[in-house]
């Protein structure tokens, strides 16, 4: 079988991988050095997020540098089940600003998440289709993480990590994930900038506490 010759964007996106994987790797690094470590700390969720990310990403490293066949169903059905994964350990973070108290509801969405995203992949018979189903699986998890950290900045929760800045990262790499969609193949590499100066802004944001510290308690007058 003969390979394409490769493709100059797989520069890009080896960057990106190398950075998904070292911004795994601090964050891990920062998670063992918690005096308490819980497997629902933001720090590690993140970081077993950005390794299974950066495994899907490798894929299309793999591909564009010729050392693969070019794309078909089997390979992005591979690639689009280790996405759906790394969005998983996004989302729990989600639950944990709006369901907090609810540990059950918690723990169960999303591993349904994770259930229907690899049934959708598994059974679906073109690429094409498979692309426009996992569309809003993708979407609710990136917007709804996005809009999430931002009403905890809001909100003065979770000044553990700065919200506002999660927000922004989440956005940008938003941006670059639309724009992938639709700029022409010629400026693809243009859609991979963004995406890692978006993760480059995430990793910020998990590193830089809130100066929004949570209000004191409301004082009482003293009675007259």
């Amino acid at each position: 079988m003969q390979f394409p010759s490769p493709d100059p964007l797989w520069l890009l996106e080896l960057a990106k991988v190398i950075i998904l994987f070292a911004l795994g790797f601090l964050l891990l690094f920062r998670w063992f050095r918690a005096e308490r470590r819980f497997y629902t700390d933001i720090p590690f969720l993140f970081a077993i997020g950005f390794f299974i990310l950066a495994g899907a990403e490798s894929v299309d490293v793999l591909i564009h540098s010729g050392l693969l066949p070019p794309f078909d169903l089997f390979t992005y059905k591979i690639r689009a089940a280790f996405t759906a994964m790394s969005l998983a350990f996004f989302l729990y973070p989600t639950l944990l600003i709006w369901v907090s108290e609810r540990r059950r509801l918690r723990d169960m969405i999303p591993i349904i998440y994770i259930i229907l995203v690899l049934l959708i992949v598994a059974l679906t018979p073109t690429e094409l289709l498979l692309r426009l189903l996992l569309i809003p699986f993708m979407l609710v998890v990136y917007v709804g993480f996005t809009v999430s950290f931002f009403a905890a900045w809001m909100m003065r929760r979770l000044t553990e990590v700065h919200g506002l800045i999660i927000s922004i990262g989440g956005t940008v790499t938003i941006l670059g994930q639309i724009l992938k969609v639709f700029l022409p193949i010629t400026l693809v590499w243009v859609s991979e900038v963004i995406e890692i100066l978006g993760l480059i802004i995430l990793w910020a944001g998990l590193n830089i506490k809130s100066e929004r510290t949570k209000l004191p308690p409301p004082t009482q007058s003293p009675p007259a």
